[in-house]
């Protein structure tokens, strides 16, 4: 009987994380939120913003190289033009939240104001 109830605890834990804990959400994102991962680094809510998304993360990885050093591992990254895909992964305050080693979630306001990406 022990051994079931812990058999159970363990496949629950992954579950009860997902729904309790929304920045654990950053690890399989189209589960939860209408966004799209094109490659291991980006996901996207809108892919049409897909160029601007792709220059701002590469303009975002130099700006990190040359001030701090290159990443072992280059982060994901999900773009939410809207809050409500910002709010999925339980965040609604901040322009873009980082989610410990496990990736970066930019929200409507974390994107520049224009189309292009400037320095």
């Amino acid at each position: 009987m022990l051994k079931k109830i812990a058999a159970l605890l363990f496949l629950l834990t992954p579950v009860a994380a997902f729904a309790l804990y929304k920045p654990v959400r950053v690890l399989a994102p189209e589960l939860f939120a209408d966004v799209h991962c094109i490659d291991d680094q980006i996901c996207i809510e809108e892919p049409s913003r897909l160029d601007e998304a792709r220059a701002l993360y590469d303009e975002s990885l130099r700006f990190i190289a040359d001030t701090v050093g290159s990443f072992q591992q280059p982060p994901r990254v999900i773009f939410c033009s809207s809050k409500d895909c910002q709010t999925t992964f339980g965040f609604d305050k901040a322009a873009a939240t980082t989610v410990g080693k496990s990736g970066i979630v930019v929200g409507p306001r974390g994107w520049p104001p224009t189309t292009s990406v400037t320095r």
